[in-house]
């Protein structure tokens, strides 16, 4: 089997699950315990937290673990928010939809939402947000690397457009795949995901500047902070960690580039393609193609039965079988909507499993 949908979820790195077999096994006292079990587990805590922060240049008690990377961006737009006596927050059009949504929920209680437009690569330009930005705005959420395009925006030079707002960023899929220093991007906070990174599902991370202030979502303890509450996760947390750092390591990054590179290259090549966001300011292994008259559910299928698995877009979308929000904000036309698929590639994936599919590719679109 060839997988391609490491967008939607990684395979299990080994390392990581020996870590969890060690924390099963070894590091199962409670880490708020006094004794000395309890203490282990504490300080292996410790240790996963200040791995972690590291991998993005933050200080451990900047980072609080959550159940994934749906809590942290709802944790980042409702805390946030909620905390605030000013009602207006700015969304990029193709935020994840747990950004979207909880800003959409926001707006039906009173608060203000804008939305921001994107050129037709994906990209936010400062001049958009500066246009929009103003003493009242509260909260900035900008996707770091979209989940469908791969587009990747310049935070950097988007953060001096945002005042006195809050910024925060969604780095599930851009996170280990580019260097990432929180204190050069001055972002406020960022969501960090485990099962994006080979790392267990059901833990991620929320970086929150110091001294800045969020309101709690759940009430029930004084883990996280009081941010946070709830006996942590540990193996999780730990798996969590040692895929972060070995997810940062420098070399697989550009071997996984030129292999996507290839893909586009050579799949541009069939009649009527087109590929969707940024042509080299995107995620290393992400590549999203449209082809006009082809159905990209059909190809996927097609490809499964090949054992070559790939997606249509983003997973929590694409089930709901509804046109993508993400792919519409690029003016695409409604049939370049319907024949767009999306590879994403893995630290593992092999350029004979990319040429395996490749030739796959080609063969279902000359007989589709």
């Amino acid at each position: 089997m060839i997988y391609l949908d490491n967008a939607a979820t990684t395979a299990l790195a080994p390392e990581v699950e020996e870590t969890l077999r060690q924390a099963y096994h070894t590091y199962y006292g409670n880490p708020g315990s006094i004794h000395r079990k309890g203490k282990e587990a504490a300080e292996q805590l410790a240790e996963a937290r200040a791995n972690i922060a590291k991998t993005i240049n933050a200080q451990p008690e900047e980072i609080i673990f959550t159940s994934g990377a749906t809590e942290s961006n709802n944790l980042a737009i409702l805390g946030s928010m909620l905390k605030q006596a000013t009602k207006e927050l700015i969304i990029s059009s193709i935020e994840h939809p747990s950004v979207k949504e909880p800003a959409q929920w926001l707006h039906k209680q009173g608060y203000s939402l804008t939305f921001l437009p994107v050129t037709p690569e994906g990209i936010i330009t400062p001049e958009q947000l500066a246009k929009n930005a103003n003493k009242n705005t509260q909260l900035i959420s900008i996707i770091h690397g979209n989940h469908e395009i791969g587009t990747l925006q310049d935070i950097k030079e988007l953060s001096k457009e945002k005042g006195n707002a809050l910024l925060h960023i969604d780095a599930t899929q851009s996170y280990t795949k580019i260097p990432i220093n929180v204190k050069n991007l001055n972002v406020d906070l960022m969501t960090l995901s485990s099962h994006k990174i080979h790392g267990p599902k059901g833990i991620g991370a929320l970086y929150i500047k110091a001294g800045t202030k969020l309101q709690p979502l759940m009430k029930g303890g004084g883990q996280e902070h009081a941010i946070r509450p709830g006996t942590e996760n540990l193996p999780a947390i730990m798996g969590f960690a040692t895929a972060a750092t070995l997810g940062n390591k420098e070399g697989w990054q550009t071997t996984t580039e030129k292999l996507r590179d290839t893909i586009i290259t050579t799949l541009l090549e069939e009649h009527d393609s087109k590929l969707n966001g940024h042509a080299t300011q995107r995620i290393c292994n992400n590549i999203n193609l449209s082809f006009l008259g082809k159905q990209g559910d059909s190809i996927v299928l097609q490809l499964s039965n090949k054992n070559i698995m790939i997606s249509t877009g983003a997973t929590c979308t694409t089930a709901q079988q509804e046109p993508s929000y993400v792919l519409k904000a690029l003016g695409l036309t409604t049939k370049q909507l319907q024949g767009s698929i999306r590879l994403s590639l893995s630290r593992y994936t092999t350029k004979e499993e990319v040429e395996q599919a490749i030739t796959a590719i080609q063969e279902v679109l000359h007989h589709a």
